[in-house]
């Protein structure tokens, strides 16, 4: 526990995290401009993982949530979705997905350039371009992508959405992490370990793999033990912008 300890404080450090104080405390944008050092994380001080769920994105991507942490139903609006607590939606990682229109893979060679992308496009929004002196390019095991910190509110609760960016095959996946304001450190190295043991693969060997809408039709089963705020998970109100 001593070393996770250390491996999130030396993150928090180096990505220039605000503390209690919240989104007023972020990075400055007059920092938006400078490129951060790569990030490199010991996959072998994390925390373990439990078994793979059945591969996601049509078979493109396998993942496997935290040991002990519970697995929802599934969701047309995320791949996959690991809570801490099965009665509380926070904390919890979740993994979405987009076409990438530059990028097709990210690679050791491009990592710094496709860091360098998404540093401009949160520069070219004005509600997440303070959060580029924060962004940070990060090697985690054989995960190769980006990390920075978002904000949030679910409710009068302010939260803390730690992201992690990487493209493979053609593909855009985001791995978040959302807790409480203040409790991020307890649960990024269950972030990282989540990223650092994906798989991608090509999606046309696995034929048990299904797609998001036949994992997840309109009749989908409800959560019946998590609270009303479970709808907020994808829906937190941003508050990135000063």
């Amino acid at each position: 526990m001593r070393t996770l300890t250390c491996v999130c404080s030396t993150v928090v450090l180096l990505l220039g995290a605000a503390g209690c104080g919240g989104p007023a405390d972020g990075p400055s944008p007059a920092r938006s401009g400078a490129a951060a050092k790569v990030l490199s994380i010991d996959a072998k001080s994390l925390p373990k993982l439990a078994s793979p769920i059945a591969p996601v994105d049509e078979g493109r991507l396998e993942v496997a949530p935290p040991a002990g942490w519970h697995v929802p139903p599934r969701s047309r609006r995320w791949l996959a979705r690991f809570q801490a607590d099965p009665g509380s939606p926070y904390p919890m990682i979740f993994v979405t997905v987009e076409d990438s229109d530059s990028v097709f893979h990210v690679t050791r060679e491009n990592l710094e350039e496709f860091a360098a992308q998404v540093r401009k496009e949160l520069q070219a929004d004005p509600d997440t371009k303070r959060l580029v002196a924060g962004l940070q390019p990060v090697v985690i095991g054989n995960f190769r992508g980006t990390l920075y910190r978002r904000w949030g509110k679910s409710g009068p609760r302010v939260m803390e959405r730690w992201m992690l960016e990487t493209v493979a095959n053609g593909r855009r996946y985001v791995f978040e992490m959302r807790s409480r304001e203040g409790l991020a450190d307890e649960y990024l190295p269950h972030l990282y370990a989540v990223a650092s043991r994906v798989k991608f693969l090509t999606g046309k060997d696995s034929g048990s793999a299904l797609t998001i809408i036949e994992e997840a039709p309109d009749d989908e089963t409800p959560e019946e033990d998590a609270p009303e705020e479970e709808d907020d998970e994808n829906d937190a109100e941003n508050v990135d912008a000063p």
